[in-house]
């Protein structure tokens, strides 16, 4: 059901917000992408070892203004461990309605995974016999369902967008259960306009969040059996294309403040704080098939339910932040195109886990970066080639 997958390094926090740091993966959907749907059917099935069964099936189906998406999937294997056997199971439905200027819509979906539970192993254990389980009767479940609507309408330069989603997942294993449940909402407008050699194209919404998890088994804390994490979330954004087209040069400009509200109720702590992010960007064509650009901004990660309410006594963990820099060229051939891009993540406070210590802390600044090169080339009309590094 997936129409592309982006990686956006070092950038993304202004318009997707918390957990943007390093970057994002943006997911779109063939049915989201809000493109022409027609008449198609695909099916796909493999085999291979550990006794893998794979088979998914998707289609399309259109009647005037209203197109159907549904895809579902059944994966079985045994596993390369004893007691590792697993079945996963899911399926996806979106139907929509458009017209020129209005599209409306609603989804569902829900997955299902159920998996042996091996254990871990010692290194001794695994030199001896990388197969084997340390437990050969735990198993797991988890589950997971959501719903939502959607709706898009183009009105004169303006194009207004609403969504709303709900989520839950439930795990459970021999030491462990929990229930949980989010919703999301978000509104954004974009209004596209341009003046002699100039195209601006502004983009302004909010977003709100609510999270919550009920724990229905613990074996390590009986105790906490019952207890509520929440987290709310509530944020505003804008963000501003500056396009000159005689030139080939694009500047843009963003910006995002977010409050968030996280409670664990076992440990009855909790967390308050507002973030702002920001990002500069600037774009400039080279002769007729090539670009090269630069950004530059930061981003920004609270801990989570789990990490700040398992800390040393006293201590308080800090926000993640994060200065993203990212240099880039591209170049569009007759029948490809070669992206080259460098990128560096200076981190303040990042949250990891102290393996000594055995709890959550703030580690020392950390600085990563990295060069990436990508070339596709087509062939002939049905062979493509591909490389990363």
């Amino acid at each position: 059901s997936v129409e592309k997958i982006e990686i956006m390094r070092g950038t993304g926090s202004v318009l997707y917000g918390e957990g943007a740091t390093g970057g994002v993966i943006v997911v779109t959907t063939k049915a989201g992408a809000g493109v022409k749907r027609v008449n198609a059917a695909q099916l796909y099935a493999a085999t291979g070892s550990h006794g893998l069964q794979d088979l998914r099936a998707s289609a399309v189906l259109v009647a005037g203004g209203f197109s159907l998406d549904i895809a579902a999937d059944d994966r079985h294997s045994d596993g390369h461990r004893v007691n590792f056997a697993s079945v996963m199971k899911g399926l996806a439905v979106t139907g929509q309605w458009s017209n020129d200027w209005l599209r409306l819509g609603a989804r569902a979906g829900q997955h299902s995974l159920d998996s042996g539970l091996p254990g871990s192993l010692t290194a001794a254990q695994y030199a001896a016999d990388p197969h084997q389980a340390k437990s050969t009767t735990d198993f797991g479940t988890s589950k997971k369902e959501n719903v939502g609507v959607f709706a898009e309408a183009s009105v004169g330069d303006w194009l207004l967008a609403a969504d709303v989603n709900q989520r839950s997942r439930k795990n459970s294993s021999p030491t462990w259960g929990a229930d949980v449940d989010a919703t999301n909402y978000s509104l954004r407008a974009r209004h596209e306009n341009k003046l002699g050699i100039v195209t601006n194209a502004f983009v302004i919404g909010t977003d709100q969040g609510s999270w919550s998890r009920l724990i229905t088994k613990s074996s390590g804390t009986p105790s906490s059996v019952g207890s509520v994490g929440t987290a709310d979330s509530n944020a505003f954004y804008l963000k501003d294309d500056l396009t000159f087209t005689s030139t080939g040069t694009r500047l843009s400009i963003g910006w995002r403040t977010e409050d968030m509200k996280k409670v664990e109720g076992y440990s009855a702590t909790n967390l308050a704080d507002r973030q702002n992010s920001w990002e500069l960007g600037v774009s400039q064509t080279v002769l007729k098939n090539g670009l090269v650009y630069g950004h530059v901004g930061n981003s920004f990660r609270l801990p989570n339910v789990d990490e700040f309410s398992y800390t040393a006594s006293g201590v308080t963990l800090k926000a993640q932040t994060s200065q993203d820099v990212e240099l880039g060229a591209r170049w569009k051939l007759a029948a490809g195109q070669v992206d080259l891009r460098w990128y560096r993540n200076n981190i303040n406070n990042e949250i990891g886990f102290d393996y000594v210590s055995y709890v959550n802390v703030n580690f020392d600044p950390t600085q990563r970066q990295g060069l990436e090169l990508e070339v596709k080339q087509a062939i002939n009309p049905v062979l493509d080639l591909r490389l990363n590094a």
